[in-house]
């Protein structure tokens, strides 16, 4: 139903805001945001805005699949900025290897996972860390 709002109404978010008003205290699940990523990826602006709304407002914690695939829709369709900024706080906490073989593991297109693997060396070379953007360089040679 979520999924349906989101892609039929253009004030989704306050709708969004009166139905959670109604609901008993619950929090939004992992599964079922994937579900509504399959259902709304199309349009990846309604995905990337539900994302941060649900972040906001329905304090939802995303585990490093939704993680993945929230990036991957931004850069299926070329929102490499948003992308990035999504991918900051995943190399600030996380290890090279479960940054990469995360995105590996859940990435669908082998092309959004070679653009998003180069934004992670980037987002290293920014921080200093050529290491460990080495290492992901190494990882990307690695799946030719």
């Amino acid at each position: 139903e979520i999924s349906s709002i989101l892609l039929q109404r253009r004030n989704w978010i306050s709708h969004l805001q009166y139905v959670k008003s109604k609901l008993p205290r619950s929090t939004l699940t992992s599964p079922i945001f994937l579900q509504i990523i399959r259902e709304t990826r199309k349009c990846p602006k309604t995905t990337l805005d539900f994302f941060d709304f649900a972040k906001t407002h329905l304090r939802f914690e995303p585990d490093l699949k939704s993680h993945c695939r929230v990036i991957e829709v931004a850069t299926e369709s070329g929102l490499l900025e948003r992308a990035e900024t999504l991918l900051r706080p995943l190399v600030e906490t996380h290890s090279v290897s479960l940054v990469v073989g995360s995105m590996h593991r859940w990435f669908e297109g082998e092309v959004s996972l070679s653009i998003s693997l180069s934004l992670v060396i980037e987002c290293y070379a920014l921080k200093g860390c050529y290491q460990n953007g080495l290492e992901v360089f190494g990882f990307m040679r690695r799946l030719r």
